[in-house]
């Protein structure tokens, strides 16, 4: 059985998926915001509430 995703990981690849988007109609700012957030959370310090 498959295991199911985290809210962590979903919101990850929600984050991947608007950083594609962004990119490819061109807002250079909302791309590397986008980047700066797919990074903190990957490191563990972004969207944990009580942290």
């Amino acid at each position: 059985m498959r295991k199911k995703p985290t809210l962590k990981e979903l919101y990850i690849a929600n984050l991947k998926e608007l950083k594609t988007k962004y990119d490819a109609a061109g807002d250079v700012f909302s791309s590397r915001k986008t980047t700066e957030l797919i990074d903190k959370c990957e490191r563990g310090k972004g969207h944990e509430k009580g942290k």
